[in-house]
């Protein structure tokens, strides 16, 4: 399923992680010097604007991305400095339905970036990286009047972290902010692409034997996950939210949503042979909202403007560890969130707090015996509801949340 395209890179490492775990040597202590090649997936977020003399036509922007990565890095004591270039294949746009009057799309991009990082302990690189982007942006102006299709050059900039599963394997969490700028569609009227990117990889790394085994002791390679746990996390979600017409006839309010999410988790596992069962809460902090603009020194921000502030779930979860620190699970229950709605430029105002229903995937990996670190992929769908009965319009909220979670175990 496209909704499972978070996990689908990670399920990979089960094949190899055996060797963290079952090594009569110990755990590795990495050298990052080499080359790498790697797969990842992930979603993206931002607001594509469309500016014509004194007005702007802004949308928010949001979607799926995965590609492929490739690098080469250099270690000089805890300094790793390195090179990687990727690309991607995406579905990222943004776009307005009443009347079909814009949309644009990021069909594909890709970069060529310095990285330099920091190994704080061992295993684990925090980096920072920049360089050249590159990719196809594609907009429809009032229902194919206008078509500008053009590959076009801009910039990113972001951090991440990454952690070395063993010798050849490791496993990283990154956000990128990339910027395409503007470029003209027809004359006088221009189109402004950037957007936020988080994303998940694994990469392969050659010449594993630079890896040097170090002690460990009796029992620091088991992990049990029977046991209450508390943890935070962060990333994005995006989605298409819905505002159809009573009586319409079809009429609808569409917008791409998209945004940060992060928040705190807690739950408790347990463990029976290689099946794990267990029930999570979350509470989230939300900039998730799709939004319509038409910008000018006359005009409020937005004519239609929905925002999903916050939202919190409760979640059975059933997990297989197809090895020892391992887990591969599904997940769904309850979700509950407060939304809001602004239209016609804030004349109708309402917010409310919603109940609805959550379900998704993720992987699970035992950092030590306390500490876990997830992946995670959540569909949330909080349903249709009325909300300007003066006007008879609706609004149908659902979006996708892409994260990385840490966790402490008791």
């Amino acid at each position: 399923m496209k909704k499972l395209l978070l996990t689908a890179g990670l399920v990979l490492a089960a094949s190899t992680a055996h060797a963290a775990d079952t090594t009569e040597s110990g755990p590795m202590a990495a050298n990052w010097n080499g080359a790498y090649i790697g797969v990842n997936a992930g979603g993206g977020f931002g607001t594509f604007k469309h500016p014509i003399n004194n007005l702007s036509f802004d949308v928010t922007a949001g979607g799926f991305l995965g590609g492929v990565q490739a690098g080469y890095n250099w270690q000089f004591g805890q300094l790793v400095y390195g090179v990687e270039a990727d690309f991607q294949g995406s579905t990222v746009n943004g776009y307005y339905t009443q009347f079909n009057f814009v949309n644009t799309k990021v069909d594909w991009f890709g970069t060529l970036r310095g990285r330099i990082g920091y190994t704080p302990i061992d295993r684990i690189l925090i980096y920072g990286t920049g360089g050249l982007a590159y990719g196809n942006v594609k907009t429809d102006i009032a229902n194919g009047l206008f078509v500008s299709s053009k590959t076009k050059a801009g910039w990113t900039v972001g951090a991440g972290v990454e952690y070395a599963i063993d010798t050849n394997w490791t496993f990283k969490s990154e956000y990128l902010y990339t910027d395409f700028g503007r470029s003209e569609i027809v004359p006088g009227y221009e189109n402004g692409v950037a957007f936020q990117t988080v994303r998940l990889g694994l990469n392969y790394k050659f010449d594993g034997d630079t890896f040097a085994p170090q002690e460990l002791a009796p029992d620091a390679s088991f992990f049990d996950w029977t046991g209450g746990y508390v943890g935070v996390n962060v990333g994005g979600g995006f989605g298409t939210f819905k505002h159809p017409v009573i009586g319409g006839g079809g009429t609808s309010f569409d917008l791409t949503a998209g945004g940060f999410l992060g928040g705190a988790q807690a739950g408790y596992n347990w463990e029976s042979g290689r099946l794990v069962y267990g029930v999570e809460t979350d509470l989230q902090a939300s900039a998730i909202k799709g939004s319509y603009a038409i910008a000018s020194p006359a005009a409020n921000p937005a004519y239609v403007n929905t925002r999903v502030n916050w939202f919190g779930t409760l979640r059975a979860r059933i997990g297989y560890a197809p090895l020892e620190r391992i887990m591969i699970y599904g997940t769904g229950g309850l979700a509950y969130g407060q939304i809001r709605t602004d239209f016609d430029y804030g004349l109708y105002s309402s917010s409310e707090t919603k109940a609805g229903w959550t379900i998704g995937a993720g992987i699970e990996y035992a950092i030590n015996k306390t500490w876990a670190f997830k992946s995670e992929y959540l569909y949330t769908d909080f349903g249709e509801s009325t909300i300007f009965p003066d006007i008879s319009l609706k609004r149908d909220i659902a979006f996708h949340a892409v994260r990385v979670g840490l966790n402490y175990k008791f």
